[in-house]
């Protein structure tokens, strides 16, 4: 998927509900820090929303109104299971991309400080 390609710089694909607070947080967590991370590391960042359809307005209004500062998707056909290894099994749950397509780590869960892990495997691509 062109989603994956970056120019070879990393790409975090994260997946979140609009009725998810531990998602909420994650992704304010990256609204905060995803100036930085660029700068440092190339890195995009990517959310997809798996709403069902009803919710569609609500995650579209969620997104608008947090002013995230990375493309955010709606994936109410559930496709993303064509692209993320092993599935996706609980939320919030983002997976790590070299920027060529190459799938290279992923995390379940987030919890404060989880941001350096994050980071951390970023830099992880860039260095090598």
């Amino acid at each position: 998927a062109e989603i994956l390609k970056n120019g070879g710089k990393p790409v975090l694909i994260a997946f979140w509900l609009s009725t998810c607070m531990p998602c909420m947080f994650e992704f304010s967590v990256y609204k905060e820090k995803y100036a930085s991370w660029q700068k440092e590391t190339g890195v995009t960042i990517v959310g997809i929303s798996i709403d069902w359809m009803k919710n569609e307005e609500k995650m579209r209004n969620t997104a608008a109104k947090e002013q995230w500062p990375f493309e955010v998707y709606h994936d109410y056909k559930k496709e993303f299971q064509w692209f993320v290894p092993g599935g996706l099994n609980g939320l919030p749950q983002c997976f790590l991309y070299d920027g060529k397509g190459h799938f290279i780590w992923k995390k379940r869960k987030f919890r404060f400080g989880d941001e350096e892990e994050i980071l951390n495997q970023i830099k992880q691509i860039v260095s090598n």
